[in-house]
Formats: structure tokens, C-alpha cells, sequence
């Protein structure tokens, strides 16, 4: 299951007032049968058979009757364990969607959507319920509850629809560049009004000046990106070394990001 589909299954659920439930399969590509003959050595810990105990662990293999994490067909064999069973379960889905499996019945449907391990489950809620129980008899199941974490996306449920944000994913970001320590100010929304003859915002008429008395100040304190940039290459008065490096990394990754602001300003500022 791709992001455009599990984004679409979504918007599905919120508009149709639908419920959405996540399961997780426990070690899940054990499940899967192997087509071809696979052998490996003999791990630490496994005790050799009697006639063998007089053969060294160098010579001998054991050959693989289910698939093993690490294994490069261990995803497919799992994807074509699970199919097999929600196909004999009267499930349809198409090669469209192939990780896409839909039951309808008389009083409602489900829908689910296979991310590897994940099982997200969309639909009414009886027709859910029945699914999460003959998945529990067949595979060893993590009953996630309603889902809230899925393909990098955080979801909150409402009582009016869906909330999906990244906030997590927000956060490991500014920790990555060491500003999740940095001190935080409100930056407030420009308030705009309705009416037409207020809004300074609104469309310039004729014989109308661009700029308001007050903002000729404004060129003055506006400062080139290569300004700003050279500006803070400044050697840090600090006695330590290590804290010297960790400064001069962040003004690194500093100029990188604003030359590459430049370059997108001087690619936008030709194209016009």
C-alpha cells in the first residue's frame, strides 16, 4: 500500500463517517512457505543430531521449510500467505490494488489495507469486528485499537472527521539540527478584513501608490542572503574545541540552506 491510497481510504473514512482500526501480525514473514530449496549453516545453539555430532558444524546445513526475516523473498512469501487466506475468506482485490482486500456483505464492508506487517482496517463497524476475529484465529495478532500512526502520518479521530498531522516527524527534525532546544516565540497571523476598503492586502487601483508611508523603512533593514550568511561565519570565542566544531557544523549546514534560497530566488527571478 502506497501513501496516495492509504491518503484516498482516509478521506473515505471521514467523509462516510467510517471507522479505521490497525492490527499488527507478530513476526510475520515466519508465516511464509518457501517455494525453492533453501539451506543455511547450522546457528549457534542448535544441537546436531546423534549421527551427526561427529561431523563438524562447517560441513553440514540445515534446508529452510518456512522463510526467515533477512531473506530477500521472505516479503512475498508473507504477502502470498495472507492473500491465500483473505481470498478463502471471500475477499477480492485486484492487481490495481494488490495490498487492497474488500468484503462487502448485506449489513456493511471492509476494506483492508496490507502495509507489510500493518493491517488497517476501514469500514463499518460489525463487518470490522468479524475481521479482527477470524485474523486473531489465523495469525498471532497486536490489537493497535483505532488507528493513530500509520506511513509516517499521526491520525486523531473526532467526532467531526479526521485530524492527520506530523508532529513527531516535526520533531526529530529539529532534533537532527539541534534546534529542539532553541527558544520558541509566537509569530502572529496578519489579520486581514473582509471589507474590501480595509484589507491592505487587496489589489492596487489606479493611480494608487504600491507603498504606504511606512514601509520605505523597511529597504533599509532587509539584508542579502550572502550578507547574513558571511555575517555569522564568525570563529566562536569559545574555549572549548569540541563546542567550536559542533558551532562551525550548524553555520555549515546554515550556508547550504541559504545558497540554496539564493539559487531558488535567482532561478524564479530569471523565469520572469
Amino acid at each position: 500500500m502506497d501513501a496516495i491510497t492509504f491518503r484516498f481510504l482516509m478521506s473515505l473514512a471521514a467523509s462516510q463517517n467510517l471507522e479505521m482500526y490497525l492490527m499488527d501480525v507478530v513476526t510475520a514473514y515466519l508465516y511464509g512457505s518457501l517455494e525453492n530449496e533453501i539451506y543455511m549453516k547450522i546457528p549457534e545453539g542448535l544441537k546436531m543430531p546423534e549421527d551427526l555430532k561427529s561431523k563438524a558444524k562447517e560441513i553440514c546445513s540445515v534446508r529452510l521449510q518456512r522463510s526467515l526475516y533477512g531473506l530477500k523473498q521472505s516479503g512475498r512469501m508473507w504477502y502470498n500467505r495472507l492473500s491465500e487466506y483473505l481470498l478463502s475468506k471471500d475477499y477480492v482485490n485486484n492487481a490495481i490494488c494488490p495490498c487492497v482486500f474488500i468484503k462487502k456483505s448485506s449489513s456493511g464492508f471492509v476494506i483492508i489495507a496490507v502495509y507489510v506487517d500493518d493491517l488497517n482496517m476501514i469500514g463499518t463497524q460489525k463487518e470490522i469486528d468479524d475481521a479482527r476475529t477470524h485474523m486473531k484465529e489465523e495469525f498471532e495478532m497486536k490489537d493497535l485499537g483505532k488507528t493513530k500512526f500509520c506511513l509516517g502520518l499521526q491520525i486523531e479521530h473526532f467526532q467531526d472527521g479526521i485530524f492527520v498531522h506530523q508532529s513527531n516527524y516535526t520533531k526529530r527534525v529539529l532534533k537532527r539540527f539541534y534546534m529542539d532546544k532553541a527558544t520558541p516565540l509566537s509569530t502572529p497571523m496578519v489579520n486581514r478584513s473582509l471589507d474590501v476598503e480595509k484589507d491592505p492586502f487587496r489589489p492596487c487601483e489606479d493611480n494608487e501608490e504600491v507603498l504606504g508611508p511606512e514601509d520605505i523603512y523597511q529597504i533599509h533593514t532587509k539584508l542579502d542572503h550572502k550578507q547574513v550568511m558571511f555575517s555569522q561565519l564568525v570563529e566562536p570565542r569559545s574555549p572549548g574545541v569540541r563546542k567550536s566544531k559542533l558551532w562551525l557544523q550548524r553555520l555549515q549546514i546554515m550556508q547550504k540552506l541559504l545558497l540554496s534560497m539564493k539559487h531558488v530566488e535567482s532561478v524564479c527571478g530569471s523565469g520572469l
